[in-house]
């Protein structure tokens, strides 16, 4: 079985920033934690490979292990090497300033080497017409056209067999990326489908691009909402997997549990997988009498195969009885666990208004929030 863990380096000064670019704000965190966050989950472990003034922040970061970077980017690599358990046998190099990579491009790479190949890159085709220049009488002229198609952009991560790097490594040599030394020592470097959301951070308005087209496609809002009248047989009240014996329950083809189902039904909206009658017919035998966080579990999974993890979900449920606050706690215990986040639920009560305050059922109104994986 092969053993994979991630180098993170984010040791630069970030000179043409003008500042620690890795610890920049990009959305609801910062540049560095966008990059662990990507490579923990396509990996057994991260190193972050991190600069010595910045050593204290590397404790609020969710790295296993933190080294210090060296005074050049090979040896930034190389101590980060130095770091790795003996059980890893795959090696993904990164770079904190790509947030935008997604776990889908390090699994690429990953896979890549897991089939036989000594490293594997990420290539972006290039769409301009390139030109190698020289030096003439009055500046910059042209001395060929290169032929573009035998041309790509590299991105990381890079994904390696760890004895092959280790090799490329074994003579202190410096290069701009990883699988350049891989070159040098004649190992074979495969190149996987890019990701042009995946830019480096180098400049200021960088951030900016990288807000408007990666890391906020990243994220995704999904209302759910759901309804449930009195049911006439002595079925028990369930209502956010709380169960109240003394009260009369709700109707519905499952357990009627209408703040559960609200939030699933954001949960589905929000990674665009239809909504809870699509995926939960009430034409279902199986389904006839369901327990609603069993499904809930169900729908976290379904969003989890679909690229995408709960960050947080909210429910409002309208009803004057039963009480929400005395069971909330438990309430929003059980709801968090199924779903895979943080769940919140708050009770409102209907000050006579309407048919929900001539007490004719429950209402209940969720948003929730998705992540990319």
């Amino acid at each position: 079985m092969e053993i994979t863990w991630s180098i993170v380096l984010a040791a630069g000064l970030g000179s043409r920033f003008g500042a620690n670019k890795q610890l920049a704000a990009l959305g609801h965190q910062r540049v560095v934690e966008w990059s662990i966050e990507a490579a923990r989950a396509s990996s057994h472990g991260v190193i972050l490979v991190i600069n010595s003034a910045n050593i204290e922040d590397a404790a609020t970061l969710n790295a296993d292990i933190v080294v210090t970077g060296g005074s050049s980017r090979g040896e930034s690599v190389r101590n980060g090497l130095k770091a790795l358990p003996d059980s890893a046998t795959i090696v993904v190099v990164h770079d904190a300033a790509r947030p935008g990579a997604s776990t889908k491009l390090f699994e690429s790479v990953i896979n890549a080497v897991e089939a036989g190949a000594d490293a594997a890159v990420p290539g972006i085709a290039i769409p301009d017409t390139l030109k190698q220049v020289q030096d003439g009488p009055s500046g910059k002229e042209v001395k060929c056209t290169l032929d573009r198609d035998t041309i790509m952009a590299i991105q990381t991560p890079q994904a390696f067999n760890r004895k092959m790097l280790e090799a490329a490594h074994a003579d202190t040599r410096e290069a701009t990326d990883d699988a350049a030394l891989i070159e040098a020592i004649g190992g074979t470097v495969e190149v996987v489908p890019g990701d042009a959301t995946a830019i480096k951070i180098t400049e200021p308005t960088d951030l900016v691009i990288s807000r408007a087209d990666g890391i906020e496609s990243m994220m995704r809002i999904g209302q759910g909402y759901d309804a449930h009248g009195w049911a006439e047989d002595d079925r028990p009240l369930v209502i956010g997997g709380v169960t109240f014996t003394d009260k009369r329950g709700l109707d519905g083809h499952s357990d009627g549990d209408v703040v559960t189902h609200a939030i699933m039904d954001a949960m589905l909206s929000a990674a665009g997988l239809g909504d809870i009658g699509q995926t939960f017919p009430d034409t279902s035998e199986e389904l006839d009498g369901a327990n609603s966080l069993q499904l809930l579990r169900e729908t976290a999974e379904m969003i989890r195969d679909a690229g995408w993890v709960l960050v947080n979900a909210d429910c409002t449920v309208v009803t004057d009885t039963p009480q929400i606050a005395p069971v909330k706690k438990q309430m929003e215990a059980g709801l968090s666990d199924a779903a895979g986040g943080v769940v919140t639920v708050c009770g409102k009560r209907t000050e006579g208004i309407g048919a929900l305050g001539r007490g004719e059922g429950v209402v209940a109104l969720a948003v929730a929030l998705l992540e990319q994986k």
